[in-house]
C-alpha cells in the first residue's frame, strides 16, 4: 500500500486506520512532529530505519514532505494506539514547540508505548538561560515566540523517571552536544537582540560582550534516549556524537562538559 501522495488523510481518531497503514507500508519507525519531512529522513539514515512515516498537524507541512518523496500524515498523536507499532520513534526539535509541559509528557509517554526499541529526542539546550541572562547574553532560540515550552535536562530527568517508576520504559539516558565555550560563538546573542533572531551578526544585531569564557555548560542541543529492554545507549549516543553523557542508562551523573 503506497502512502506517498495518498488522500487519504487520518483526522482525528481512526486508530485502527494508522495501524493498518504502517503494518501495509512496512514503516518501521514514526517521526512525531515532522514538519516538511528532512527529520524523517535523518531518522532513516542515522538509525538504520527501513521507512518512516511522519506525523504532523500542519496541512501545509504534510504536502510539502508528501511532495519530496516522503511518508507523511496529518494526525492526532494523542490518538495513536497506545501499543509497540514500530521499531523506533524520533522527535527533532518538536517538543519545545509544544503548549505545554503536560503535553509534552503525554507525547513522550505515547512515543515510548508506539515503539518496541527506543525514543530519540533531539531539541535545543535551555540549561543555561538563567546563567547567561546575568551576564546580559542568550541563546538566539531561548525566547522564540514558537517556543513555548524550554524544556531543561532537570525536566526530562523527572518526566522520564516517571515513565520508568510507571513501567513504560525500562531505561533512559540524557546527553549534550555541540559545546559552546565563549560569548563569540554565534548561538550567543546580547539579551537586547530582538526575539525570534537567527545566528549573531554583528551587522544586523546589537553590540555584544566579547571573550567570555564560559565556566558552566552551554550547549547546542538536548539530546534524550529512552529505551526498551536491554538497549545499547552508548552505541546511539555514538552515532548521533553527543559531547558529553549527563545521565547514564544506569543512573550515574556526570559533571564533565569538556
Amino acid at each position: 500500500m503506497a502512502i506517498q501522495g495518498s488522500e487519504k488523510c487520518l483526522w482525528p481518531d481512526d486508530a485502527q486506520g494508522i495501524e493498518a497503514l504502517i503494518k501495509s507500508g512496512e514503516i518501521d519507525f514514526i517521526d512525531f512532529g515532522c514538519s516538511r519531512g528532512a527529520s524523517i529522513s535523518w531518522g532513516k539514515k542515522m538509525f538504520g530505519g527501513k521507512r518512516g512515516l511522519g506525523i504532523d498537524i500542519s496541512e501545509k507541512k504534510i504536502e510539502e514532505a508528501r511532495n519530496a518523496g516522503l511518508d507523511a500524515i496529518r494526525y492526532d498523536i494523542d490518538q495513536l494506539p497506545t501499543r509497540e507499532l514500530v521499531r523506533y520513534t524520533t522527535m527533532v526539535h518538536f517538543l519545545e514547540h509544544v503548549d505545554g509541559h503536560a503535553r509534552a509528557l503525554r507525547f513522550l509517554k505515547k512515543a515510548c508505548q508506539v515503539s518496541r526499541e527506543f525514543v530519540f529526542i533531539r531539541q535545543p539546550y535551555f540549561d543555561a538561560d538563567g546563567l547567561l541572562f546575568r551576564e546580559g547574553l542568550k541563546l538566539f532560540w531561548s525566547d522564540w515566540t514558537a517556543h513555548p515550552n524550554p524544556i531543561t535536562t532537570l525536566q526530562f530527568f523527572i518526566m522520564l523517571r516517571t515513565l520508568k517508576n510507571a513501567g513504560i520504559v525500562d531505561t533512559y539516558s540524557i546527553h549534550a552536544k555541540g559545546r559552546i565555550s565563549d560569548s563569540d560563538h554565534e548561538a550567543v546573542h546580547p539579551i537586547s537582540s530582538r526575539f525570534n533572531s537567527h545566528q549573531y551578526d554583528s551587522g544586523r544585531h546589537p553590540p555584544k560582550i566579547s571573550a567570555i569564557e564560559f565556566t558552566y555548560p552551554v550547549f547546542k542541543e538536548t539530546v534524550v534516549i529512552a529505551g526498551k529492554g536491554k538497549l545499547d545507549h552508548a552505541g546511539i549516543s555514538d552515532r548521533y556524537g553527543v559531547d558529553v553523557t549527563l545521565v547514564d542508562e544506569k543512573g550515574k551523573f556526570s559533571g564533565r562538559f569538556s
